[in-house]
């Protein structure tokens, strides 16, 4: 499957100005085709970072920072820096907010499924628009639904807020140092 997203003017020119420089010869790593490995390396490097963290500190459930990281990370450093915001404010909402109802999770279990199923029509009605309220709303979920499962240890469910918190750091550090995209300085000489 190709993802077939619209691409800005800068990127349209940036592309023009690289293909004009090699005299238009295309070949196997077009510009394009380098972005994807460089996007993809940056993001395996931040995922596998957050992986040994969690292993050299002892987080518990460790993938939920490199699940974080691979989620922020855009194209660009902007884009990464928004998502990364969005994701870790709203965990730090959601994940309070599902350990307060807790009690409701242990005692009335029905009520805790309404409580969640109305956090998941939340998240579906924000998520094109305010990602901040999605990953509030699904941070939300996930407490509510794992104390239901039996998983009450405040310090295990507040340790998927840490470990986002570590993952989008982690994401918008890769973007920032690794090989970020450098679209304005090469537009700025044409």
């Amino acid at each position: 499957m190709r993802l077939n997203a619209k691409k800005t003017w800068s990127q349209h020119q940036l592309a023009a100005k690289l293909r004009m420089e090699r005299g238009g010869k295309q070949g196997l790593l077009t510009f394009e085709r380098q972005r994807l490995l460089i996007d993809a390396a940056k993001t395996a490097l931040a995922a596998a970072l957050c992986w040994w963290l969690a292993l050299r500190f002892g987080l518990h459930d460790g993938y939920w920072g490199s699940i974080s990281a691979i989620i922020v990370l855009q194209s660009n450093v902007g884009a990464t820096v928004s998502a990364s915001r969005d994701r870790i404010l709203g965990t730090l909402i959601g994940v309070p907010l599902g350990i307060l109802c807790m009690p409701i999770s242990v005692h009335v279990p029905p009520l805790a499924w309404m409580l969640a199923a109305v956090a998941m029509i939340v998240y579906a009605m924000a998520l094109p628009d305010r990602y901040d309220i999605a990953c509030g709303a699904y941070a939300f979920t996930l407490m509510v639904t794992l104390a239901i499962s039996g998983e009450t240890t405040v310090s295990v469910l507040a340790a998927r807020g840490w470990e986002t918190l570590i993952g989008g750091a982690l994401g918008v550090a890769a973007a920032k140092f690794v090989s970020p995209l450098p679209g304005t300085r090469l537009l700025s000489q044409t």
